[in-house]
């Protein structure tokens, strides 16, 4: 590398060399959407020195900002499933970019929550990034008028928590079972695939997470990707009522007994 070389790349963000990577094989289009939706999703979350789970992960975005972002340690778990990223190719390209950025301590896992066993270190971010109703997705639609289904989701959490240090922050990501489009029967011209019946609405799941050692639940209401790419990042509750209902609702760890 000769010195003009040497200068530009030193002038290189780790982020730009994120971008470029992901631009490379395919993970991302342009980036500057990532970017914006990223700071929306993290805001007020610090994640420099932290361990970092992300559950159901998908291609490893979040994985790999929270990474460049000063992350020590960050574990994505996205299963071999149907319905999920299943294809090698996901693995391959997310291994690509690490390598090309030159990230250490990162890795992204076939495995389910429930099958995975984190060992001696807690983690201290906990991502649930549009995948909290796919944790059990039968369970989820029955949740409020069966017990068994209930029970399992309790589970569930309880597993979440103890994988949590003592001051872990969870965050969680999702729409909200009512829409304006979906209590009219009617297809959602923002969002034409969602299917509502398979969500709840962030105020229940703040009441199970309460049950299982998480507190101080916090709830915002997304932008969307449009009006994000703007620089809003979060509007009303009755307007993300009549557009796509996506939530954000963060919670801490609650002080062990």
């Amino acid at each position: 590398m000769n010195l003009a070389e040497t200068l530009v790349s030193k002038t290189i963000t780790p982020l730009q060399r994120l971008k470029s990577a992901a631009r490379m094989v395919g993970l991302l289009n342009h980036g500057w959407e990532y970017e914006q939706r990223c700071r929306v999703l993290f805001e007020g979350i610090d994640l420099r020195g932290k361990k970092v789970l992300e559950i159901g992960c998908g291609k490893g975005l979040l994985c790999l900002w929270a990474k460049i972002q000063g992350a020590n340690h960050v574990v994505g778990l996205e299963p071999l499933e149907d319905g999920a990223y299943d294809s090698p190719a996901c693995f391959r390209d997310f291994n690509a970019v690490v390598s090309d950025v030159g990230l250490e301590n990162i890795e992204l896992l076939p495995t389910r929550i429930q099958d995975y066993r984190q060992g001696s270190h807690h983690f201290d971010v906990v991502l649930s990034i549009a995948s909290i109703n796919h944790l059990d997705e039968q369970s989820c639609i029955e949740l409020q008028r069966n017990r068994a289904a209930r029970e399992r989701y309790l589970a569930l959490f309880n597993h979440v928590r103890a994988l949590m240090s003592e001051s872990g922050t969870l965050l969680v990501v999702d729409a909200s079972s009512r829409n304006l489009f979906g209590n009219l029967n009617l297809r959602n011209p923002f969002n034409r695939h969602i299917e509502w019946f398979k969500h709840q609405e962030p105020e229940y799941w703040a009441r199970l997470l309460t049950e299982c050692g998480f507190c101080q639940p916090r709830i915002s209401w997304l932008a969307g990707h449009w009006l994000t790419s703007l620089g809003i990042g979060s509007v009303p509750k009755s307007v993300s009522y009549c557009l796509w209902s996506a939530f954000r609702l963060r919670m801490n760890c609650a002080a062990r007994d």
